[in-house]
């Protein structure tokens, strides 16, 4: 059980995706400040860049 847990997190520390999710807060942040756009907008302009990710990356 714990070495699953321990491949989770050696998995979401990695520096790619640690960067994904940074540019992730900013991108959000940026077009939640967008007036007219909400966050269901958001999540339909964000799924066609997942697609050309890597699993884990997208995951998070």
């Amino acid at each position: 059980m714990l070495d699953g847990i321990f491949q989770g997190f050696s998995t979401a520390i990695m520096p790619w995706n640690i960067l994904m999710v940074v540019v992730g807060c900013f991108v959000g942040t940026f077009i939640g400040m967008l007036p007219g756009l909400g966050p269901i907008s958001a999540i339909a302009l964000m799924i066609p860049i997942t697609y050309g990710l890597e699993p884990s990356s997208a995951l998070f």
